[in-house]
């Protein structure tokens, strides 16, 4: 029987399989814009609203970066504004990145948000029957068209 981690390892696994396949038609589509300078003025006030001391974006295309801004500080109260050597505390971002990658494929027809997640790796799934029944999205969903 196989564990959680292998699972997800696996799940994880085959979407990169299917985001790989993708790569072609997704250099077809407009590459990622920085945002407009309006957005970057009123940016600040955003994040003072929201709490965020600090922050780093960049847009990176073709596996270069072609363009990074820096606004805030690392933590509050802190006098030294965030840079390009900024070191930012790890977070758990990859559950984000993996849904919008699920959610992406699933737009374009290439993954079932309703099909079991086991048939996509059933070489990595427990062996309990129970585990036929997991799917991406569960029935109350909003993100099902």
């Amino acid at each position: 029987m196989g564990t959680r981690r292998q699972f997800l390892v696996g799940t994880a696994t085959a979407t990169a399989a299917l985001l790989v396949q993708r790569r072609s038609a997704a250099a077809e589509r407009k590459a990622i814009q920085p945002p407009p300078a309006w957005f970057l003025a009123r940016l600040p006030r955003l994040m003072e609203i929201s709490g965020t001391p600090g922050l780093t974006s960049i847009v990176i295309q073709q596996g270069t970066i072609v363009w990074h801004h820096h606004e805030g500080v690392l933590k509050a109260g802190d006098a030294a504004g965030v840079g390009p050597e900024t070191m930012w505390p790890a977070a758990s971002l990859g559950k984000p990145v993996f849904a919008a990658a699920a959610l992406t494929l699933a737009s374009e027809g290439v993954f079932d948000l309703d099909r079991p997640l086991r048939d996509y790796v059933p070489d990595h799934a427990a062996s309990d029957d129970r585990t036929k029944k997991v799917t991406a999205a569960p029935a109350s969903c909003a993100c099902r068209a």
